[in-house]
């Protein structure tokens, strides 16, 4: 992605650090090393637009050209410079850590970081086995039948000896092997078995352990290798005391990355489990939003159609369109603030068809934007507060006032409803108190809802702020 490009400028200025002793030396190599690593960069810039439009195959393909293939012809034409070549072989290894992060390209979606890493050993092995027969026969890398890997790649001197190449190549994978081995038993056993479960001592006992049954059958293995002659990867004793460090220094090296990756997975199962417990607790809030309405409608409808009322197809229409928004739109993240309003006004029109007395209802919307997007079914849990607490109790007349008004990203609305002096708590029931949980769950931070009352009259507001909406689904 087109965020991992900085990475790749952290290189560089590391690299111009540590080839320089004066500030003219950094700032030459700054741009040298920018400039050499420019189609890395731009590669990474568009990394995401590659991924979507080439199979995965080529694209592959396309990442071993820039990384290997550039890396390799850079260091060619630059006479094996050791620097660069550590540059690039850095800028790889960087980026293979990358794709394991993510791996979301086609045809890898399922490789898990084991494989990533057993996929990078193959393409790094591969990469030290080549550097190894490009400095055969080079007094700076080959000496007294001691051969040392240096930063130098010679193509002719890889196709003149291929069957050397393949031998360092497969011997050299089957070095990293045994460290893999270390790894997989640190990852799968050592650390989930005994230091989350038992602690410090029994992990510090089991690595001790572990170091004591493999060293000298591991180093047996390598001493075993013809290649251990030319490169003297271990000592020649398989019960030599290096060996026992190499394999503890393994162990300690891995167990940072091993813990953090067990503290990601179940930070991301505990975060899992959190969108869900949200969502199902949105799920039950939403059910709770219009039973009383439509139980209130359902019986007036019945008394309707016992006295054959011409309102009662009218009715039956009106309320199917209030149960298709509730039951479709209802159950979306968001909707656009205009279905909002229609269902308010549906409501009211349908509770002015309903109720049997004179009600002062005026919605004032005027100015406020249609396109914006909210949570459903928010704003109605006020009105229909209004209508349950306030005007379907009242003896006398009623009224209830509502407004809505946008700003840009922000949403004010406001219902003022007469209460009898003598009526029951405003806010007794589910509806105030669902609304505050979801709007607590959908907009944590972003909204104020303030409500007020002096006996006669019962006020409530709500702000939001819709561009910091909150999803349980994302």
């Amino acid at each position: 992605m087109k965020r991992d490009t900085w990475v790749y400028g952290v290189v560089v200025i590391w690299a111009a650090i540590w080839f320089a002793t004066t500030w003219q030396q950094y700032l030459s190599s700054l741009a040298y090393y920018a400039l050499l690593l420019l189609p890395i960069m731009a590669f990474t810039w568009f990394r995401q637009e590659l991924k979507a439009k080439l199979a995965w195959w080529l694209y592959i393909t396309a990442w071993l050209t820039v990384f290997a293939g550039y890396g390799l012809l850079i260091t060619t034409l630059t006479g094996g410079n050791t620097e660069i070549a550590t540059v690039f072989i850095v800028c790889c290894c960087q980026d293979l850590v990358l794709e394991a992060n993510v791996y979301h390209f086609k045809g890898l979606s399922k490789i898990n970081l084991d494989a990533a890493i057993l996929l990078g050993m193959v393409l790094l092995t591969g990469l030290g086995s080549a550097m190894a027969v490009s400095g055969i026969g080079d007094p700076r890398f080959d000496n007294n039948g001691l051969l040392l890997i240096g930063g130098v790649f010679s193509p002719a001197k890889i196709i003149n000896s291929f069957a050397l190449f393949l031998g360092f190549w497969l011997q050299f994978f089957l070095l990293w092997f045994t460290g893999f081995i270390i790894y997989y038993l640190n990852h799968y056993f050592l650390v989930p078995r005994l230091l989350k479960e038992r602690g410090i001592v029994y992990y510090a006992a089991g690595a001790a352990g572990t170091v004591a049954i493999l060293y000298p059958v591991l180093a047996q293995l390598i001493i075993w290798l013809p290649f251990n002659k030319r490169f003297q990867i271990v000592s020649s004793q398989a019960f030599d005391a290096e060996n026992a460090w190499a394999v503890f220094a393994v162990l300690i090296g891995t167990l940072p990355v091993i813990v953090a990756i067990h503290w990601f997975r179940q930070h991301s199962r505990i975060a899992s489990l959190e969108k869900q417990q949200v969502q199902a607790e949105l799920d039950v809030l939403k059910q709770q939003i219009n039973p009383h309405f439509f139980f209130n409608t359902l019986n007036n409808l019945y008394a309707l159609s016992l006295t054959r009322s011409a309102k009662t197809p009218e009715v039956i229409l009106q309320l199917s369109e209030l149960m298709r928004y509730v039951i479709y739109e209802g159950q979306k993240d968001l909707v656009t603030l205009s279905a909002e309003v229609k269902y308010m006004e549906d409501y009211l029109h349908l509770q002015k068809i309903r109720m049997h007395k004179y009600v002062d209802v005026q919605l004032d919307h005027e100015g406020y934007d249609p396109s914006l997007q909210i949570a459903p079914l928010l704003l109605i849990i006020l009105i229909e507060n209004a209508f349950k607490h306030g005007v379907e109790p009242a003896e006398g007349a009623s009224f209830l006032h509502i407004k809505l008004q946008t700003k840009k990203d922000e949403v004010y609305f406001s219902c003022k409803n007469s209460v009898e002096p003598s009526g029951k708590e405003t806010e007794k029931g589910i509806g105030l108190e669902n609304l505050r949980r979801r709007l607590e769950l959908l907009y944590p931070g972003s909204h104020t809802l303030h409500t007020e009352t002096d006996g006669h009259t019962f006020f409530a507001s709500l702000k939001l702020q819709l561009h910091a909406a909150a999803s349980p689904h994302h």
